[in-house]
């Protein structure tokens, strides 16, 4: 780590660790070296460091000023220890969490000193200059896009422009790549930032929607090359995520630009496994087809669900049709698509439930995925759509995780999830599965413990379960509806040296 450095950069641990190295403190790392600025990152996400760990880091750094990229609530934990320890540098919170909770966490916790809400390099540069080369917290005032304190009260300021030119931004800082080189199991990058979709259940349109400019803005595609190009020959990377949320852009443009990415990787002779995430309603086969000619070997696929009452709720705006052609075409063109899928929502009927089973038997070849998804949860979050129209208005209370705490309203659902439950935890090669999948190659474990025989009898239980609760109603016992599984065959699991770079964790929400 840098010796004292003006700025230290932290990301918030992630239990199990991440495989990937964390790109937003890396974008903020390298913004802040080319203002001069003498930087530290540590990706706790990636390394495998309890609170306690961080807090020492923290103290023993001797930086001046520290930024916490704040993903979910485990900062505060951070915060609250670094208070008690009596840490004297200013704390500055940013990220999608920070950026929808500011009012709350600037209330609750004094020892942060601003917020950088949306978008952060431009903001979190002029932060820096307020508070370390400025009049402190009272220069704050003047900087777009920060939230803080002000006699008393928590002010939100002027929002800041998009960055409307993202090759402006300088590439992820290698040099903390490099660090970590020995933890990263696969390499991220972007191609794009933003999203043109309107799905209630996101925060991406409504965390870029703060500030003014276009919805989805893209790097030329020479710049995406290039820094493919880095990843392949520094790093030896054989594969790479995109981590756009969603890759293909809007309209003509944004296939013409995909089409442009794909043509420079092909021209430059890289040789890597390539993921990104798209809406099923982007979804061209000659595109898709370019696209696999350059690598693209996995798409996370935003679904959803199976059922048109559900996707309008959700507001995803596709439908069922749009679904059903998508996996086809991924199918047909030799690409392996992983359904991002949401199977219960708070107004999931029964019958929804069931309709959704025979969707994703009959379309999702991977046994283990449809185990995974078939109690896919929708979470709901601050500034997601769905916390307006749905939660705010019902009056759902936020649980200790700044997650609005929903309700089933079909009280039936709520005993078939019961009992889904109870089946799994029952069942030793589920648990086996779940432990290997840490220790393990996922792959392996995908075929050898989760095998079609038991995705067969886990969806038989189920449709058991709900034909009971059809004639008996939500009132049944537990007892009632939950018969011992019959154990499915048990073979050992191998343990891989490798591990799968994603493993079908992407379980529910895609693009």
């Amino acid at each position: 780590m840098v010796d004292r450095p003006d700025v230290l950069i932290v990301s918030t641990p992630a239990d199990p660790p991440y495989a990937y190295s964390a790109l937003g403190i890396r974008y903020l790392s390298a913004a802040l070296k080319r203002a001069g600025r003498r930087v530290a990152c540590v990706d706790c996400c990636l390394r495998d460091l309890k609170q306690d760990d961080i807090i020492r880091l923290i103290l023993d750094s001797g930086c001046r000023l520290l930024g916490i990229s704040a993903i979910e609530p485990g900062a505060l934990g951070i915060i609250d220890g670094l208070g008690r320890a009596g840490f004297a540098a200013p704390v500055v919170l940013g990220g999608h969490f920070a950026t929808f909770n500011y009012r709350a966490l600037l209330e609750r916790y004094p020892r942060v000193t601003c917020i950088v809400r949306g978008e952060g390099e431009l903001t979190f540069l002029e932060v820096v200059a307020a508070l370390l080369d400025g009049n402190g917290a009272a220069d704050l005032a003047g900087v777009a896009g920060v939230a803080r304190r002000s006699g008393g009260e928590v002010v939100a300021n002027a929002p800041r422009p998009l960055i409307d030119d993202l090759d402006w931004l300088p590439l992820p800082d290698m040099d903390v790549l490099e660090v970590d080189r020995d933890l990263v199991a696969g390499f991220t990058l972007t191609g794009s930032r933003g999203c043109f979709g309107g799905c209630g259940f996101c925060s991406v349109q409504s965390f870029y929607a703060l500030s003014p400019g276009r919805r989805w803005r893209q790097f030329s595609p020479g710049r995406v090359v290039e820094e493919l190009a880095i990843l392949a020959t520094r790093f030896g990377a054989r594969d790479a995520w995109f981590l756009d949320d969603e890759f293909v852009g809007p309209g003509a443009g944004g296939s013409r630009w995909a089409a442009e990415v794909a043509e420079g990787i092909i021209k430059a002779g890289l040789k890597l496994a390539l993921t990104i995430s798209s809406r099923v309603d982007v979804v061209d086969p000659e595109l898709f087809s370019l696209l696999k000619r350059a690598g693209l070997s996995t798409v996370l696929l935003g679904v959803e669900n199976g059922s048109p009452e559900a996707l309008a709720r959700l507001t995803k705006g596709t439908t069922v049709e749009q679904n059903i052609n998508a996996i086809l075409a991924f199918a047909r063109l030799g690409i392996d698509a992983r359904l991002g899928w949401i199977m219960l929502d708070p107004a999931t009927t029964l019958e929804e439930f069931a309709a959704n089973l025979n969707f994703l038997e009959a379309l999702d070849p991977r046994p283990y995925h449809r185990i995974s998804v078939a109690t896919a949860l929708l979470s709901i979050y601050p500034g997601t759509p769905l916390a307006e129209t749905y939660c705010r208005p019902r009056g759902v209370p936020l649980d200790e995780s700044f997650q609005y705490a929903w309700k089933y309203e079909d009280p039936r659902v709520n005993e078939l999830v019961r009992a889904a439950h109870a089946w799994l935890d029952g069942t030793a090669a589920h648990r086996r599965a779940i432990l290997a999948m840490h220790e393990g190659n996922p792959r392996d474990v995908n075929a050898v413990i989760y095998g079609h025989e038991y995705a067969r009898a886990y969806y038989t239980f189920l449709r058991r379960t709900i034909e009971s609760l059809r004639t008996s109603g939500a009132r049944a016992s537990l007892d009632d509806i939950v018969a011992t599984p019959a154990a499915p065959a048990e073979p050992g699991a191998p343990r891989g040296a490798g591990g799968d770079a994603h493993g079908g964790e992407h379980t529910e929400h895609g693009a």
